[in-house]
């Protein structure tokens, strides 16, 4: 007669979620938060990849690519940040986490912003997709650093403490 398999049942994925999350030393939520947000990040690159071919710079799709390439910058800045690990606003002891919502958002108007004076009145010689892109990205690289920088608090180590 054959034994049963005395193998332990696979642990759900939920369970799978939070040990690799305690392995990180990180909590579930901030690991949901870094893959939405590389999601959203990989989904704006992809965007504004689509809109960039053939881009003519009195098409409405360059402003569309402006928005998406700013917020990709404000996107950028929050992986740089806290690894993506912010999705919403929240303080912390350091100051303001904007996140990456808020980094979206805050860099494509950025990115809109900064370009909009080669959409409306386009300078002799017309700028190159490319300078469109490089001043998006910039501008909603920096909008998102500058706001949270000015939320931001010093925080004193402890006496004793190197730094």
């Amino acid at each position: 007669m054959a034994e049963p398999n005395n193998t332990p049942a696979s642990p759900t994925a939920g369970t799978q979620l939070t040990q690799t999350a305690s392995a990180l030393g990180m909590s579930t939520g901030e690991i949901i938060s870094m893959i939405v947000t590389f999601a959203i990040a990989a989904g704006l690159g992809i965007f504004a990849t689509i809109i960039a071919r053939d881009l003519s710079m009195s098409s409405p799709r360059a402003i569309w690519l402006a928005v998406a390439v700013g917020g990709l910058g404000g996107v950028a800045h929050e992986i740089a940040q806290s690894r993506g690990t912010v999705l919403i606003a929240e303080r912390r002891a350091d100051g303001i986490y904007l996140g990456t919502i808020a980094g979206i958002i805050l860099g494509g108007v950025a990115g809109l912003l900064a370009v909009k004076a080669f959409l409306v009145t386009p300078p002799t010689p017309a700028p190159t997709v490319m300078q469109l892109i490089y001043e998006s990205f910039i501008a909603g690289l920096a909008l998102k650093g500058v706001t949270e920088a000015a939320g931001g608090q010093s925080v004193r180590s402890p006496s004793g403490a190197q730094s």
